[in-house]
Parts: structure tokens; C-alpha cells; sequence
């Protein structure tokens, strides 16, 4: 008997042409509204409607994005400053730890930079004692280049049909000075 019930209720609401649950137009809107929409109260009144399509679990994560876009700029403030300082950390578990804490307030974007930057630490070379580093003091210098007087190049013969002005070409060239010489 419940059986025949629920089968009844089913077709009826095909019927109707309405379904229960996420359908393609539904899935559009919510995740239109997910990316896009930062007003608390259009987010509300778009999870009661999807509340009462029966769509719960996407009610509850635009009521959870509504609360988060209704706080005090002194409180977003305060998540962005703790967000840069889980970017800073150089342990990757606590990082990954702040993504997850970061993914159950429904913020997805912070969470997806944490979870890459935890991915990237993990995949980044460990320092080893026998890494040897060259300090800037232990940095050799550069080589200064400096540039000799401008010599003109042979001068070019003018037949008497090529009248025109022409600049002459000039060659330059350039001589390698130890640093000890570029100073002194």
C-alpha cells in the first residue's frame, strides 16, 4: 500500500510538470547564484524557494553564504587577515586544516587556495644539510661592460647622381673591464 502511495505522488507531480529535487534549471540557478550573488536577503528568499522545491542541502549552503555576506566589515576583515596568514604557514596538514574549516563555511574559493597552496608545499624540495646556498656576500660580481669612443666607419665614396644626405655609420664596440679595473 505505501508503495502504490509514493508511486501516485510521483507520477502526479511529472505530471504537473513539476519535479522534486535539483533538476537542470534548478541546478543553473543555484550555481548562478553560488558564484555570483552577494546580497544576504536575495540569497535567503533563494533558499526558502529552494527549500520548498525540495531542494534542502542547497538551501542550507546559500543560507550559510547569506550569514557569511550579512557579517560586519569588521568581521570580514578578520576572516581575510586569518585567511593570508593560513596562505603564510609553511605546514602543510595545518593549511589543509584551515581549508577544511574554510570549505564548512562555505567558502569555496579560500578553500580551493588553501587545499593548492597545502598541495604545493607537500610537492616543494625539503632543504637538506648538504644543500650548499651562496650567500650575497659570497656572490661573485659582475662584469662591468664599458663602451669605447665612437669611430666612424670608412668613409662611403658619393657618385654625383647620389646627391642625398646620409648619416654616416657608426661603429662601437665593446671591451670586457675586470671589476678591479672599473673602479680604480
Amino acid at each position: 500500500m505505501p508503495i502504490g502511495i509514493v508511486t501516485l505522488a510521483v507520477v502526479a507531480a511529472i505530471k504537473s510538470g513539476k519535479r522534486p529535487g535539483l533538476t537542470p534549471d534548478r541546478k543553473r540557478i543555484f550555481v548562478t547564484y553560488l558564484n555570483e550573488c552577494r546580497d544576504a536577503d536575495a540569497l535567503s528568499a533563494m533558499a526558502d524557494t529552494m527549500e520548498k522545491e525540495g531542494c534542502k542541502a542547497e538551501a542550507l549552503t546559500l543560507r550559510k553564504i547569506a550569514a557569511r555576506c550579512s557579517l560586519s566589515k569588521e568581521e570580514k576583515d578578520q576572516r581575510r587577515r586569518i585567511f593570508r596568514q593560513a596562505m603564510a604557514l609553511t605546514d602543510p596538514d595545518v593549511v589543509e586544516e584551515f581549508g577544511r574549516a574554510y570549505e564548512e563555511e562555505f567558502c569555496l574559493r579560500a578553500a580551493r587556495a588553501l587545499y593548492e597552496r597545502a598541495r604545493g608545499l607537500r610537492s616543494a624540495p625539503v632543504p637538506t644539510a648538504d644543500d650548499t646556498y651562496i650567500t650575497e656576500a659570497e656572490a661573485p660580481e659582475p662584469a662591468k661592460v664599458r663602451v669605447e669612443d665612437q669611430k666612424p666607419a670608412k668613409e662611403v665614396d658619393k657618385t654625383e647622381e647620389d646627391t642625398t644626405p646620409q648619416a654616416e655609420p657608426v661603429k662601437m664596440s665593446a671591451k670586457v673591464i675586470s671589476p678591479q679595473r672599473a673602479t680604480g
